[in-house]
């Protein structure tokens, strides 16, 4: 390298604070590189969902709310099914015979031998 370059790349700046002196070198092409990235996803960003087809923040709102209101009414349904199709309670299972004669055949088939008759 000669000492052109050299001296331009490491040019001092002819300032100092607290006897901290400063060079004047170039930034990073990968910086650079990020830097207008950064710049032009910003446009396309903007024009996609601000100008263009992209879904606002209200549209998202509103089919983020539709979905809960359809999967609300589905579990209310579940739960009315559920409602509908509670088993007896035991009150009511003594007082039908046909539960009564069923359990007495359980007992004499499974228990009985151990429970006595």
């Amino acid at each position: 390298m000669s000492d052109d370059n050299r001296k331009k790349e490491d040019e001092l700046l002819d300032h100092s604070y607290d006897g901290i002196e400063e060079y004047d070198n170039d930034l990073p092409k990968w910086w650079l590189w990020l830097f207008w990235l950064g710049i032009a996803y910003g446009f396309v960003y903007v024009f996609y969902y601000h100008v263009g087809p992209g879904i606002s923040q209200e549209e998202t709102l509103v089919l983020d709310l539709a979905k809960i209101e359809k999967d609300k009414k589905r579990h209310e349904e579940k739960l009315a099914l559920e409602k509908n199709n509670q088993p007896l309670s035991l009150e009511e299972y003594v007082k039908d015979p046909k539960f009564l004669a069923q359990g007495k055949e359980v007992f004499f088939g499974k228990c009985g031998s151990c429970h006595g008759m």
